[in-house]
């Protein structure tokens, strides 16, 4: 069994309003607003939706859509693994214009029309490796830090980075930053859930 879970809210000076009462699903590349998995709203108010009824069957890529905007439903342009990554990530526009950032893929990560993986490489990371940023503590500690830091060298570019979540407390990437060759990757802690573990692995992909 898996669970997926994602906040929605707005900023209102420098407090975090929760946006309740959505329809948040989660959507099969290519697939429409009704075929997908609903996620309910945890706590009234609370502006948390979640599952915790997906099985290995259920593995694969997602889209989040909700109907913040549209009330018929659209993708919000998040995208998410749940359990390990099949091949409909990999299907014929399965990734639109509007998960991807304008200019993020240019012509030099292309050749002869196609990306060539033998020029991708890969670095992976654990919360094993990741220092709280309050107790100093590896791995990070579940109540007392807001973040498990990650700090790298050698890196000239920001690499795409892939955040899969291995336990039931809510992990996000908060922020990745880019000083000279010192990479940075702050992963957010956030509510833990039944049984309160940090288990998670990153995957930092570069060209």
């Amino acid at each position: 069994m898996y669970k997926f879970g994602i906040s929605y809210y707005q900023m209102l000076g420098s407090s975090r309003v929760p946006i309740s009462n959505l329809e948040v699903r989660l959507v099969r590349p290519g697939q429409i607003f009704d075929s997908g998995i609903s996620l309910r709203e945890f706590l009234p108010d609370s502006g948390y939706y979640e599952t915790d009824r997906l099985t290995e069957e259920d593995n694969g890529l997602y889209e989040i859509w909700d109907n913040k905007t549209d009330g018929h439903g659209g993708n919000s342009g998040k995208v998410t693994i749940i359990g390990k990554l099949d091949k409909s990530a990999f299907q014929k526009n399965c990734i639109t214009a509007e998960a991807l950032a304008e200019d993020c893929i240019t012509s030099k990560h292309i050749k002869s029309s196609s990306l060539l993986f033998s020029k991708l490489s890969y670095e992976t990371l654990t919360a094993n490796q990741g220092k709280g940023d309050q107790t100093g503590q590896v791995p990070a500690i579940i109540g007392a830090d807001k973040y498990s830091v990650h700090t790298l060298e050698g890196y000239t570019i920001e690499p795409q980075v892939i955040l899969t979540s291995m336990c039931d407390t809510l992990l996000f990437i908060n922020d990745i930053k880019l000083n000279g060759t010192k990479l940075t990757i702050n992963v957010g802690i956030g509510r833990p859930g039944d049984n309160p573990q940090l288990v998670y692995n990153l995957v930092l992909i570069r060209v």
